[in-house]
């Protein structure tokens, strides 16, 4: 539930900022991600699988060096581990994430962001 709350209320943000002159972007890329566990003692390490992520963002200009950026992204990556007896397994997980960053662009060529998440 409460996830669903921050997504509507991401939407809505984006909505308002609407009007204010705001910037969209499609966002995507190529994850590979693993898995390290440790359970009563015993250590499972995972390999990683390719993923992948997709989203939309928005960005708003706050002043000429910063703005604000929510978006929203879809997010599927995974890993392999490779028992003795069986063959391959892999577990993939796919979820949601809606990071809320101010970014800070100094030129052209450089920016850095930071900023919350729920995932």
């Amino acid at each position: 539930m409460k996830k669903i709350i921050l997504l509507l209320n991401t939407l809505l943000i984006i909505h308002f900022l609407h009007a204010q002159q705001l910037q969209y972007s499609i966002e995507g890329g190529v994850n590979f991600s693993g898995a390290y566990a440790t359970e009563d003692g015993m250590v499972i390490k995972g390999g990683p699988l390719p993923g992948f992520q997709l989203g939309i963002s928005a960005t708003k200009t706050i002043t000429p060096k910063f703005s604000f950026q929510p978006a929203i992204l879809f997010i599927r990556g995974g890993t392999y581990r490779k028992d003795i007896d069986v063959k391959h397994t892999k577990y993939y997980v796919s979820l949601i994430k809606v990071p809320l960053m101010v970014v800070y662009q100094r030129n052209d060529q450089f920016f850095f962001g930071a900023g919350p998440y729920v995932g």
